[in-house]
């Protein structure tokens, strides 16, 4: 098995982060990135400590408190760890290596409710981030484990503060384009045993990267914006259309797979609601239309308007586009999409 490196993965392993369910602005911040300052003193918790009291400070007995066991380990720029000064009335709490100083996060993940994790809990009231390794020492010693932080959203280009200071509405009209990771608002996903996701360099329609996966029959790649049902945001709200660019690419696979400059035989459907509550509807195969343009790179531009999807045009509660595999008996489909993109509607507040 090849170990992951840092530069294979989609996104800069330094700024990664994931977005706690209870979070105000939760819905739709896949993809979106913040600014996280680090702010020194105790650690503020919302949930009950060992002996069942309410607390509003987080108890060094209430988790695997780090330094009790080993206080020497240095992190990964050789910096020891500065003490927790609370530790004697057994509070956690957070020396920060600077309190002017801050870093910036993108959201890949989400942290989902989880009856055994005091911050995930459907009880707990903290809204939070994890943060990766190399986020958390850019701020503090990752032996604290724990920090309290200010946040707020900014553009993930610019790094400047997003117009909307709390993030709601931050949901991009592009789901995906020729980048590493979907677009702010979006999150991608596939299916059933075989399949593959990854992002390949040079495969985009622009010579940038490019949403690849092979897939066997009945698997699929999919695009869906977590929450985004909710009134402020409904990325699809009045929309005409939706477009993308497909090429199959066996090259890219290195698969024997639908040959190079075909159309891939896709079911293309739309997502409605989110998590527990979703459904789909509507199908268009790509094999059975003509697409909107054949481009010389290898890559088909479909258009394909919100009415013949059976969602009702501009349908409010449609968040995601799904892309099945279509093919005819065991066939491997392997296949790169790119430029996927709501055509007109309002739909949020906020483009990225």
């Amino acid at each position: 098995m090849q170990k992951i490196r840092p530069q294979d993965l989609p996104f800069d392993q330094t700024h990664a982060a994931a977005a706690a369910d209870i979070n105000p602005d939760f819905a739709g911040s896949c993809g979106r990135c913040y600014e996280v300052r680090c702010v020194s003193g105790p650690v503020a918790s919302g949930f009950k400590d060992s002996s069942g009291a309410p607390t509003s400070l987080f108890k060094t007995q209430d988790h695997f408190y780090m330094p009790k066991y080993d206080d020497t380990v240095k992190d990964s720029q050789g910096r020891a760890f500065p003490g927790n000064p609370w530790e004697k009335d057994g509070v956690q709490g957070t020396v920060c290596w600077g309190n002017s100083s801050s870093t910036w996060v993108r959201i890949i993940d989400s942290c989902p409710d989880n009856p055994n994790s005091p911050w995930c809990a459907a009880s707990s009231s903290i809204p939070h981030f994890d943060l990766s390794y190399w986020a958390f020492e850019k701020l503090a010693h990752p032996l604290f484990g724990v920090m309290s932080i200010e946040y707020r959203p900014i553009d993930c280009d610019s790094k400047q503060p997003s117009p909307n200071p709390l993030g709601a509405g931050y949901v991009s009209k592009t789901i995906y384009a020729g980048g590493g990771s979907p677009q702010p608002g979006w999150t991608w996903q596939t299916w059933k045993p075989g399949y593959q996701l990854f992002s390949e360099k040079g495969a985009g329609s622009q010579g940038d990267a490019a949403a690849c996966a092979s897939l066997y029959p009945g698997g699929g790649m999919r695009f869906v914006c977590r929450g985004c049902e909710k009134s402020g945001l409904q990325p699809f709200r009045g929309a005409s259309a939706v477009s993308f660019k497909v090429k199959a690419d066996a090259s890219v696979l290195q698969l024997s797979a639908s040959p190079a400059g075909s159309i891939p035989p896709l079911k293309v459907y739309l997502i409605r609601g989110s998590d527990s509550k979703e459904s789909f509807c509507g199908q268009v195969f790509t094999a059975s239309r003509q697409p909107t343009e054949r481009l010389s790179n290898g890559y088909h531009l479909f258009t394909i308007p919100m009415s013949q999807f059976g969602c009702g045009v501009g349908s409010s509660d449609v968040t995601g586009i799904g892309f099945s595999a279509a093919g005819p008996g065991s066939e491997l489909i392997a296949m790169c999409v790119d430029d996927i993109k709501i055509v007109g509607g309002g739909g949020s507040a906020v483009s990225a």
